[in-house]
């Protein structure tokens, strides 16, 4: 069986960074949630519900960065 995890942590830092670039105040609550404790489900499901279903290519993009952050920077 083939490993795509790998594949799944690049996308969810390429968001990180594009969050960074076009979202930066989204990122810095994003960033500050996931200090505290929240999910990228949780994020993802909050962002939905305040954004609406048109705009679900950064609903992704928020849920993949908290991802990462998850992953990467939760200690930070």
């Amino acid at each position: 069986m083939i490993d795509f995890t790998p594949l799944h942590d690049v996308c969810d830092e390429e968001d990180y960074e594009w969050m960074g670039l076009h979202a930066p105040g989204h990122l810095k609550v994003i960033e500050r949630l996931v200090r505290e404790g929240a999910t990228a489900d949780q994020i993802k499901h909050q962002m939905g519900r305040r954004v609406g279903p048109e705009r679900e290519p950064f609903v992704k993009r928020c849920e993949g960065a908290a991802r990462y952050l998850r992953a990467n920077k939760a200690e930070a």
